[in-house]
């Protein structure tokens, strides 16, 4: 699992979550896509890899897009890929839905990914989000259910890959 500071704060719960599974988590605050992109290219990828970026790029997803689809074609036939959708407020003045949109379509296209669809959780649950500047962290409620929904998606993979 690689991600921003929204993986950092999901970390300490997903031990509990995931019982028995051995759990690689690098998290890093603040992390483009870029960054993340440069780690995983050079490194061996397990069937299960969480590639949970996008909220420090800019808002067409671009840049996020091109990533997944590099892992994905690493893959195995069998492999699964975990990611989210983005919760921040638009960058100036362009929003995230286009990125959004484009993920849930990879998600509907390819049936190794598990997509959590953090946009949708927040937006049914706004308090899931602390009062932080730029409305992209999580409360600790926020945390703990993406936590949940991270450790679903990964736990939905095990049939293929076991």
């Amino acid at each position: 699992m690689i991600g921003d500071s929204l993986t950092v704060g999901v970390e300490p719960d997903l031990p509990a979550l995931l019982r028995g599974w051995q759990l690689r988590v690098d998290g890093r605050n603040g992390r483009p896509t870029s960054e993340a992109a440069r780690i995983v290219a050079s490194a061996a990828l397990p069937d299960r890899v969480a590639f949970l970026l996008g909220t420090n790029d800019a808002p067409d997803g671009n840049a996020l897009l091109r990533e997944l689809h590099a892992i994905l074609r690493r893959l195995t036939p069998h492999g699964c890929l975990v990611t989210a959708t983005i919760t921040r407020p638009a960058t100036g003045g362009i929003g995230y839905e286009v990125a959004n949109t484009k993920l849930r379509a990879l998600a509907r296209e390819d049936e190794r990914v598990r997509l959590i669809d953090w946009a949708e959780m927040t937006a049914t649950h706004p308090r899931w989000l602390s009062a932080d500047p730029e409305h992209v962290h999580p409360s600790a409620a926020g945390y703990e259910a993406r936590a949940r929904a991270l450790a679903s998606a990964l736990r939905s993979c095990s049939a293929e890959t076991s």
